[in-house]
């Protein structure tokens, strides 16, 4: 027979077994929901955050490489929202390379045409079409705003001011394509910090020429922008790239270019990372260094690049300690809500002993 008492604490433990098992947040959000003019690349946007950790009131917004939908670089943006930031990983349209669009195209300035025309949806080049609704830009302040009203208490309202984005509370990082935007968007604002995984990488071979927007007056100091790349990259190699990281994005004044994988964080305070680890599962070298189904793990099933990655993300915060992180979930799942069989085990021994007790 189980006393009234027993039926009390049982209650108080699923309520602490929930509380240690539910810090990180994952959601998702169809960004029609935030705006019914939204009505193309309409996959879910991803939402992480970790609500036991210290906030550091800083929005990141990631941006997927050509072809990507959000949800495919989990690991890695979990590592952010449990470092403290608000996470954003936004559905934004990138059906194309940029590449394959302009580094033949007649138009000198196509590169910063087509970037410009996917932040803000004004109409600049005929190589894409995109609506105001369906940009960067507005799939951004929409979303902000959508969280805010659902969760007013969790401070997205930080992020926007009406219709307008906060950006140096922003920081950005991207993959590929989502990198070249990443940049882009910090030469157009002067935002925290921008992160650019294998890319940018926009060169005209009708012009023999890295795309003019690069060698533009950045409003985001150099300082604030971090490269990473693969030694062996096989869409963007790693000699162009460095090169645009050391002479354009003008990072060699941090120091030169580090391998990770025989170094250790805080790798010289470079601003230049490179690494030559085998894939998790196939030779995609490009993809490697973010995505959740090509990036190396160790014998447990972690993140070979967690240091990195952790170091990328908190060398522009000031007076930072970084924490411990939390587990990595299944890139396939969300942990929210999660029940471990420890847990299970802990909470059934609980219960039998105070069953006995009571």
């Amino acid at each position: 027979m189980i006393y009234p008492k027993t039926v009390a604490v049982l209650i108080f433990l699923l309520n602490f077994l929930c509380t240690t098992n539910c810090q990180l947040i994952i959601s998702q959000v169809p960004p029609a929901s935030t705006d019914q003019a939204i009505d193309d690349w309409t996959e879910d946007h991803y939402i992480f955050y970790n609500t036991d950790v210290s906030k550091l009131n800083l929005l990141f917004v990631h941006l997927d490489g050509s072809y990507g939908i959000p949800g495919i670089a989990q690991k890695y943006l979990t590592f952010a929202a449990n470092v403290g930031f608000h996470v954003v990983n936004l559905r934004y349209p990138n059906s194309w390379t940029v590449n394959d669009l302009c580094r033949t195209s007649e138009d000198e300035y196509c590169f910063s045409n087509l970037r410009m025309e996917t932040l803000i949806g004004d109409n600049k080049t005929s190589e894409v079409n995109i609506t105001r609704s369906n940009s960067i830009e507005n799939r951004l302040i929409k979303l902000l705003q959508y969280l805010h009203s659902e969760d007013s208490e969790e401070g997205w309202d930080l992020y926007f001011d009406g219709d307008n984005i906060v950006w140096d509370k922003l920081g950005f990082s991207g993959h590929s394509q989502g990198a070249g935007h990443a940049s882009f968007i910090g030469y157009q604002h002067n935002v925290h910090t921008v992160l650019n995984f294998a890319s940018p990488a926009d060169y005209s071979v009708k012009y023999l020429q890295v795309a003019p927007w690069l060698s533009e007056e950045p409003q985001t100091t150099a300082d604030h922008f971090l490269g990473f790349g693969h030694l062996r990259d096989q869409i963007v190699g790693w000699d162009f790239l460095k090169l645009v990281f050391s002479d354009y994005l003008q990072l060699s004044q941090f120091g030169e270019e580090i391998c990770v994988d025989n170094n250790t964080s805080p790798y010289s305070n470079s601003h230049m990372l490179f690494t030559d680890c085998e894939p998790s599962g196939s030779d995609n070298y490009h993809g490697s260094i973010i995505n959740d189904k090509h990036t190396p793990l160790d014998d447990n099933d972690d993140p070979i690049l967690s240091d990195t990655w952790i170091y990328l993300l908190t060398k522009n915060l000031d007076n930072y300690n970084t924490p411990t992180p939390t587990a990595t979930p299944n890139p396939n799942t969300s942990n929210a809500g999660s029940f471990s069989f420890n847990s299970f085990m802990i909470l059934f021994t609980s219960l039998f002993g105070l069953c006995l007790f009571f």
